[in-house]
């Protein structure tokens, strides 16, 4: 019986000691658009913007995907372009600002999307941006 008391104890004291060593996963990069401009220029679209990683990894070369929409919410375009960082630590922000031929019929613009090179990149953005 002494034993087994002896054997349990030093069972739950190993288990308690697994279970403090484990850390939790940090969370994947997650991108947040801060800040979006979207307007025409002559025959152009240009978007401008600032992003946020809000997770607790490190995002590399972050490309953000755009939806243009009719005024019935239709899609009339994608259109794909860089953060202009390389790399986006937790915390940090990068600039978006790149410019593609103006879909004529598009009043705005939806994010429809994120990738990065690092992968497990998630994104945050419910706003409908108006084409000024």
């Amino acid at each position: 019986m002494k034993r087994l008391a002896i054997a349990f104890l030093i069972l739950n004291t190993l288990l308690c000691a697994a279970e403090r060593k484990r850390k939790p996963k940090p969370r994947p990069a997650e991108i947040e658009v801060i800040e979006l401009n979207v307007h025409r220029a002559s025959k152009l679209v240009v978007i401008e913007g600032h992003v946020k990683n809000i997770g607790e990894r490190i995002a590399e070369e972050i490309v953000v995907e755009f939806e243009f929409l009719d005024a019935d919410g239709q899609v009339m375009a994608r259109k794909d372009g860089p953060v202009e960082e390389e790399v986006l630590e937790p915390g940090a922000e990068g600039r978006i600002r790149f410019e593609t031929v103006d879909p004529v019929r598009a009043v705005r613009v939806a994010l429809s999307s994120c990738r990065s090179r690092s992968g497990g990149l998630r994104f945050q953005d419910k706003n409908i941006h108006y084409i000024q």
